[in-house]
């Protein structure tokens, strides 16, 4: 199965939520609450974290949450880009919460590209986002915190 995973709502605004979600005949959407970033944001600001690695790995952590049990039947995984020059350690960061899951993960499996707003997992995400459709994944500070 391939996929594309689009978001709504950036992590990096910790006014607004945010929405990861892929659609391919299956669907799977995860919100992280503006709360949860907010109290995520302040935490990790004391322990010494700097914002913008604070938004970049919590984006990573969200899409761990959207894909760890459904990567093993996804053959491609076609992820917006959101952090222009970041693929890499995206890729990476993601590719070692799975593997740490003992998930079989190929690095070929986690691709980069522009989602556009005819795909079904920009209108999912956008759908959710505006609260036309619930999210099927809640993220708690706990969850996020546990992954950091």
């Amino acid at each position: 199965m391939h996929i594309e995973v689009d978001q709504s709502g950036k992590v990096g605004k910790t006014n607004e939520d945010t929405i990861l979600a892929f659609s391919n005949g299956k669907q799977f959407t995860v919100l992280i609450p503006r709360s949860v970033k907010q109290r995520c944001l302040r935490e990790l600001r004391n322990q010494g974290y700097e914002p913008h690695t604070i938004y970049l790995q919590m984006f990573v952590i969200g899409l761990y949450f959207l894909l760890r049990e459904h990567m093993q039947r996804i053959a491609l995984v076609i992820i917006d880009i959101e952090y222009q020059g970041y693929d890499v350690k995206i890729r990476r960061f993601l590719l070692n919460l799975l593997r740490r899951d003992g998930l079989n993960v190929d690095k070929n499996q986690i691709g980069f590209g522009y989602i556009g707003k005819d795909s079904p997992a920009h209108t999912l995400a956008i759908s959710t986002y505006r609260k036309e459709k619930v999210a099927r994944l809640v993220l708690t500070f706990e969850d996020i915190m546990r992954e950091f």
